[in-house]
């Protein structure tokens, strides 16, 4: 499933979290979080990784909002990071 940032998915799917680089000096590590909207904690999902995807499946209760980051770091250490948001809803 793709979704742009602000989008919404149903609780049980599975977000597949995915970057890319270009430009700096490769190679790359990609680090994928995720958090509640209005938590002070990202969970780590994938830090450090070579490959650029990781994947999770979110469940909850009710309705959440959800922040995620894709952080992209080249070999100098030079990094950007991306972040968006997801409307998770409740199943029925």
């Amino acid at each position: 499933m793709t979704v742009d940032s602000g989008s919404s998915i149903t609780s049980g799917d599975t977000v597949t979290f995915s970057g890319s680089a270009t430009g700096g000096t490769s190679p790359y590590t990609y680090s994928f979080y995720y958090r509640a909207s209005g938590s002070d904690n990202w969970t780590a999902k994938a830090e450090d990784s070579s490959t650029a995807t990781a994947t999770q499946a979110i469940s909850v209760v009710s309705d959440t909002v959800y922040e995620f980051k894709i952080v992209v770091k080249d070999a100098n250490g030079v990094s950007l990071t991306k972040y968006f948001t997801l409307t998770v809803e409740a199943s029925e």
